[in-house]
């Protein structure tokens, strides 16, 4: 369920775009939706996307941009972008962006958001490496490539330590050395520090499973932890 403050954001962003004359059937559709009038809100937003999916290039990016704005990021969830609008538009504007610029950084970022993760066999990591890459100064890219790793890593681990670890903990090994490298350009003290946390602990096991495993003794994985003392999570 969307939180009531997230619904106030759409009418107030409504408000913003109002005066703008092909975005006008957006504005309704965030109104609409911002007041919990869901079934008017979607008629609204398919006459926009009539439109819209049709537009050039330019305008579709400028779109594109306006969506991405930092300050919205919380709303991407079927909220700000339901998906009708990241289907017909988002995706595939992201996508021509990224092949006519694939050394921007922000290209490289919203492909990673809106459609490698999306996409069977493509890698959000690789485009979100390189956004970094591109551009160090980008907070976006960096702190979601983190959680990222974070988040499948913590997957990866939630077996343990009774029963295995899903994945290639040696991926994981590599893509944790990494987001501890990267972590160091967080801007946020406090963020840098939770994360800091977060990966080394998630490195630990994961580098003690991998351990656990080269040896072969028949042991399981929570008595060889017990007997070594550690990774310490996995003695709570």
């Amino acid at each position: 369920m969307p939180r009531n403050e997230d619904l106030d954001r759409l009418v107030t962003l409504a408000e913003t775009i109002a005066d703008r004359e092909a975005w006008r059937p957006f504005a309704t559709y965030l109104a609409l939706r911002g007041q919990g009038r869901r079934v008017e809100a979607l008629r609204a937003l398919d006459t926009f996307l009539n439109d819209a999916e049709n537009w050039s290039f330019a305008e579709r990016h400028a779109l594109l941009l306006w969506l991405a704005a930092d300050d919205r990021a919380s709303l991407f969830d079927n909220l700000l972008i339901p998906q009708p609008l990241w289907r017909r538009v988002v995706a595939p504007t992201a996508s021509e962006w990224l092949a006519r610029e694939p050394d921007s950084a922000r290209a490289n970022y919203l492909y990673a958001i809106h459609v490698a993760g999306a996409e069977e066999g493509a890698e959000p990591l690789a485009y979100l490496r390189k956004a970094v890459r591109l551009d160090p100064a980008d907070q976006a890219a960096r702190t979601t490539f983190i959680r990222r790793i974070v988040a499948y890593t913590q997957n990866a681990q939630h077996e343990l330590p009774w029963y295995g670890y899903l994945g290639v903990a040696s991926e994981d090994i590599r893509d944790l050395r990494d987001a501890l490298v990267m972590v160091e350009g967080v801007a946020d003290p406090a963020l840098r520090a939770a994360f800091m946390a977060a990966l080394a602990e998630l490195l630990d096991t994961a580098e003690a499973w991998e351990a656990f495993q080269a040896l072969g003794d028949g042991a399981d994985f929570a008595s060889w932890c017990v007997a070594r003392g550690g990774p310490a999570r996995m003695l709570r």
